[in-house]
């Protein structure tokens, strides 16, 4: 498949929310489940008024979010069919649902309208340093930024090869992201990390996790 303008498109475009979930969930993968635990001790951490998620794909981890305590969550991906989903699961029970449909890297929020932004296994696929700036604009002053990255590993490839062959087209655009470069660029825009530790699957991969405030400049 081509685009009009002769590029192809965004991988992400082209793989079923199906092989997605299934692929995450594959015994040889198990990152359904600890992506979901690391969104909701976020959430139970900082109890937050109001979210984005950027790269919600499906919204895995949105079943932990208290319509209560959380009252605007912006889920924001670059797959409609991601977000259709999304939509159909979780828009009963979360009223202050908004879905944008999007690339991160070109879409505008609403300055300093959120407490906290979630941010798991997207680094990879862009320019850290631009998304870093939308992002601070985004939270207001004290909000936090919660980071999860894919780190090396000498067992297992980037993209852990499953039956859902459509995930093996994200190989050529991933690119690993440093914690310590991501900790110097975000420290340069404003922010403090406040926690950091590294989780290992079953499957031997490993990922970081990074908790970061946004400070006034």
């Amino acid at each position: 498949m081509a685009q009009a303008n002769g590029k192809a498109p965004n991988p992400w475009l082209t793989i079923p929310w199906e092989d997605y979930e299934g692929h995450m969930a594959h015994p040889t993968v198990s990152q359904t489940q600890f992506l979901s635990n690391v969104f909701r001790q976020a959430l139970h951490q900082f109890q937050p008024e109001s979210i984005a998620v950027l790269g919600c794909a499906t919204g895995n981890g949105f079943e932990h979010i208290d319509p209560d305590v959380c009252r605007r969550v912006t889920a924001v991906d670059i797959n409609p069919g991601y977000l259709d989903i999304l939509q159909d699961r979780f828009q009963p029970t979360i009223p202050g649902l908004e879905c944008i449909c999007e690339d991160v890297v070109t879409c505008d929020l609403r300055i300093g309208a959120y407490d906290l932004v979630h941010c798991a296994l997207i680094f990879e696929y862009l320019e850290p340093r631009i998304l870093i700036e939308k992002i601070r604009i985004w939270l207001r002053v004290d909000g936090i930024l919660v980071v999860v990255l894919q780190l090396p590993s000498a067992k297992v490839g980037n993209v852990s090869p499953t039956e859902f062959r459509s995930l093996e087209r994200l190989n050529p655009i991933m690119k690993l992201v440093d914690p310590e470069y991501l900790k110097k660029e975000l420290e340069e825009s404003g922010f403090r990390e406040i926690r950091a530790y590294r989780e290992t699957l079953p499957s031997a991969k490993e990922f970081f996790i990074g908790h970061y405030r946004k400070r006034t400049l």
